[in-house]
């Protein structure tokens, strides 16, 4: 199989040149400042950075934000020493007035390493690392944390760790978009060279949540990609549904997990689920969906959510959720013990939560329509840090026709949180969410952008309506 230096040679220099910067400035023990999403792309990418300069022993500090905007740059301002490094993760390309705000009030270096479109130009002593500067789609061939495996990869430091990591800051992106849920371009790449090193299988199964390690029952009731309909967030629906299907979810007083079953059980719990789906509206090709795919690290305990790839994924993803982000980079650096102990807890509550939130969706007609937009509010029930999962988990194309737009609303004290997802069927016909998302922001005085398929903003208290009226426009366009 091909090296990524074969297939993209332009990243890698750039990848090179970084890893130079970031070797140079540790042996000038020039301070870094690293700052990040806290999607588990954010976390993944952020964590390979701390794992390269504390192995190049530079001194550096790490702070996940929800978002990069003008509400916060004053903030990260404060926390930036003059004439140090400071390196954004998964954020950083969309902001170029932001990045060079402060560069301006601090004097300091800039490095971004992102995957989302670049807009607005940046100082000059910026370093930006971007596949798509590079002729890549950011959306679905690479993520930060792909890209930060680059940067390990030319250094040769933290890079077995890095490609672990990589490999959940794609899937945490929703990037298996592939045949039967894979991972493509620089992604796939990582992972064979993963599978070289002996860190990572895939093998054709079930794409249930945490089914290598948790009872089916459990299975069920945690998977939100794809959804269940009906079964996801509902423990009592997803037993009655296994009764149904003549699978016992119980033998001897023990819960069965995949492994327990019978080959033929196995059979006819895919049959099952595949027309199950169907029944709620999917069509075939997407409820084949279910099988597909699955990523595990085979040197991570089984017991644990860190076996299977995409359960590890929503672990740091639940972290950042749950303002615990600093317990997901601990995990990706290393710890096993307490770290974990306390992410389990927090991906517990964050499960409970999600849960609550999209049966709530579901019952009655809690979606509003306007022409092709669907929305909701979730007024001030929840932080702003889950809105983006809430939309994901609630976008299918089951539920939406192939020219919808689904856009969550959630109040904060400054502003509204917004988050939008449309299908790729509408993106590939020339529609690109971010932007438009990004001008029907700056229509009512707010910000925004994102990916051709997933964005976000941050507009005025009350001008919810004013947004929609803009983006309806700009989908008309």
């Amino acid at each position: 199989m091909p090296e990524a230096e074969e297939v993209y040679p332009s990243l890698l220099s750039k990848a090179n040149e970084v890893a130079q910067f970031f070797k140079n400035s540790a042996r000038e023990d020039r301070f870094f400042h690293i700052f990040s999403h806290i999607d588990a792309d954010g976390i993944a990418s952020a964590s390979i950075i701390c794992g390269i300069l504390s192995e190049l022993g530079a001194p550096f500090q790490l702070r996940c934000l929800p978002q990069l905007t003008s509400y916060n740059i004053e903030e990260v301002c404060e926390q930036v020493r003059e004439n140090s490094v400071v390196v954004f993760t998964d954020f950083g390309s969309g902001q170029g007035e932001l990045i060079a705000h402060v560069s301006k009030k601090q004097g300091c270096q800039i490095v971004i390493v992102d995957h989302h479109p670049p807009t607005g130009s940046k100082p000059s002593c910026c370093l930006e690392i971007n596949p798509c500067l590079e002729g890549l789609d950011g959306t679905v061939h690479a993520c930060s944390a792909s890209i930060a495996f680059l940067v390990a990869k030319s250094l040769n430091t933290f890079y077995r760790e890095a490609a672990e990591l990589a490999i959940l800051g794609a899937l945490g992106d929703r990037q298996d978009c592939g045949d039967k849920g894979s991972l493509t371009g620089l992604n796939q790449l990582i992972c064979e060279e993963a599978e070289r090193m002996g860190i990572l299988e895939r093998k054709i199964g079930l794409r249930l949540f945490g089914f290598e390690t948790r009872p089916l029952v459990k299975a069920l009731e945690y998977t939100t990609d794809p959804l269940l309909p009906g079964l996801t967030g509902d423990e009592g629906a997803c037993l009655k549904f296994l009764k149904s299907i003549g699978i016992p979810p119980q033998d001897n007083g023990e819960w069965r997990s995949a492994s327990d079953l019978t080959r033929d059980e196995m059979r006819r719990l895919v049959t099952s689920l595949i027309k199950y789906l169907i029944s709620k509206g999917a069509d075939v090709n997407e409820a084949e969906r279910i099988v597909g795919y699955v990523y595990t690290f085979p040197s991570e305990p089984a017991d644990t959510p860190l076996r299977d790839a995409r359960e590890a994924a929503s672990l740091l993803s639940a972290c950042g959720r749950m303002n615990a982000w600093s317990i997901g980079v601990a995990i990706c650096l290393g710890d096993r013990e307490e770290a974990l102990m306390e992410a389990l807890e927090v991906l517990k509550s964050y499960r409970k939560l999600l849960s609550q939130l999209l049966n709530e969706l579901f019952s009655g007609d809690k979606l509003a329509r306007k022409g092709i937009i669907y929305s909701f509010h979730l007024e001030d029930k929840v932080d702003e840090k889950v809105l983006s999962a809430v939309t994901s988990c609630l976008f299918s194309p089951s539920r939406f026709e192939d020219n919808s737009i689904l856009v969550g609303f959630v109040n904060t004290p400054l502003y509204v949180k917004v988050s939008a997802r449309c299908s790729p069927k509408l993106a590939r016909r020339g529609f690109h969410l971010g932007q438009a998302v990004g001008k029907a922001a700056a229509a009512v005085e707010g910000e925004g952008g994102g990916h051709s398929t997933a964005a976000g903003a941050q507009i005025p208290l009350g001008t919810e309506e004013a947004f929609l009226e803009a983006l309806s426009r700009e989908a008309r366009e």
